[in-house]
């Protein structure tokens, strides 16, 4: 086993052709314990540190279930941010997409255990906007083993090179989160994975994850990178018609200051 291995010119052109790879066996576990901690603090008070990604309308703030959950690991392990798992992410990513790539933001994305519920076809770009056209990458680590029980991703082979689909909002939903339909010709491919192994997808690929209906969390970490050099602050990403502008109340927290839900909203813009 080679953890963070380099990627080769097979890898890369792979890369290029469908719009994503598998990287197996690549985080070392001494680094996935270090995140199992980290997604543990969330998972034990998701009020204090999560949102609810799929809250319903009609539910108040004390109704939330919480069975989609973001929130960000490097609120929680502060030295995510020089690790060897971050700079490799960024390392990869950049021979990927051929141009050097900067973090952005990370996410950990729960599923509750039977919650049944999936994450929707949809290309990260649309919500993203046009500033991030073909200048944006992300890698998606699971910490466990996964499969279409338990929420692994499926791409839709080639569909980066398509462009930007139309996007709607799921009925039903006060959050951000959008879906679209798989453009036709497209082989759909499911990604089971290992933990320890990880996926890149290009900005533009589009994808989905399954629910989770096995007895435990589904708990992924997602890390997005841009081209150096772009503005993503959202009034310069040149957003597509689509993107929703969730109310300050739909992302609360019971216990979030004004500052700290500035910063998730900022933060939590699709996965």
């Amino acid at each position: 086993m080679t953890v963070y291995p380099d990627p080769t010119d097979d890898i890369i052109e792979r890369f290029e052709a469908d719009g994503f790879v598998v990287v197996e066996d690549a985080v070392p576990e001494s680094d996935l314990a270090a995140l199992d901690e980290a997604v543990e603090k969330i998972i034990s008070d998701v009020e204090e540190y999560a949102i609810d990604w799929a809250w319903e309308e009609g539910r108040t703030l004390d109704q939330r279930e919480f069975k989609f959950v973001q929130a960000s690991p490097s609120k929680i392990w502060l030295q995510l941010g020089k690790s060897r798992f971050r700079q490799w992410f960024l390392e990869y990513a950049g021979k990927l997409l051929g141009m050097p790539v900067e973090f952005w933001y990370d996410h950990f994305i729960g599923k509750a255990p039977s919650s049944n519920i999936a994450t929707n076809w949809h290309q990260d770009e649309a919500y993203w906007g046009r500033a991030l056209a073909d200048r944006a990458i992300t890698c998606w680590v699971p910490l466990h083993d996964v499969d279409e029980t338990n929420g692994c991703m499926s791409f839709a082979r080639g569909s980066h090179k398509i462009g930007i689909v139309e996007h709607r909002r799921p009925a039903g939903i006060k959050s951000n989160m959008l879906h679209c339909e798989v453009p036709d010709g497209c082989e759909l491919v499911s990604a089971p994975i290992r933990r320890g192994s990880v996926t890149f997808h290009h900005s533009k690929t589009v994808h989905m994850a399954w629910p989770n209906t096995s007895s435990e969390w589904r708990r992924i970490i997602t890390q997005h990178m841009n081209a150096v050099g772009v503005d993503t602050a959202s009034d310069k990403r040149d957003h597509y018609p689509w993107k929703v502008v969730a109310s300050p109340e739909s992302w609360q927290r019971s216990r979030s200051s004004r500052s700290d839900l500035e910063t998730e909203q900022k933060l939590t813009i699709g996965r």
